[in-house]
């Protein structure tokens, strides 16, 4: 079955057990990246090996956030529908890998400092709070 969105782009309807089969592999494709990338990759060897790190470690981030989200969500607010919750935890931990690695990116250009934190937590703040009232 398939559902037709307000700008005609067709979407398959997904279940959440397939919402989290789909995660929990992105959450494995991420680790296993990862640990490839500390064990095999030489930063010394250019942006790209750099850039590889960042993205894994996302990834894996925003999949494991999402999850733990997710199964709190539905832990708290049991009578709530599951569709609801996952939107809501998938924006979140996008949010919260954006401070997390981007604190390690700062710290990595060593310009990591407690102004420049703030600043960060500020800035995805107030996009929460962007979210949230629209």
């Amino acid at each position: 079955m398939f559902l037709i969105e307000k700008y005609g782009i067709i979407i398959g309807s997904m279940t959440v057990r397939t919402f989290i089969v789909g995660i929990v592999f992105c959450a494995l494709m991420g680790l296993i990246s990862l640990v490839s990338i500390l064990t095999n990759v030489d930063p010394a060897q250019g942006p790209f090996a750099i850039f590889s790190f960042y993205l894994s470690l996302t990834i894996l981030s925003v999949s494991i956030l999402t999850l733990i989200g997710f199964f709190i969500r539905k832990k708290i607010f049991p009578k709530s529908i599951p569709f609801s919750l996952v939107g809501v935890s998938f924006r979140q931990a996008m949010l919260l890998s954006m401070v997390l690695v981007g604190t390690l990116f700062f710290q990595g250009l060593r310009i990591l400092s407690w102004w420049s934190m703030v600043l960060l937590v500020a800035s995805i703040v107030a996009m929460e709070f962007y979210f949230i009232s629209r």
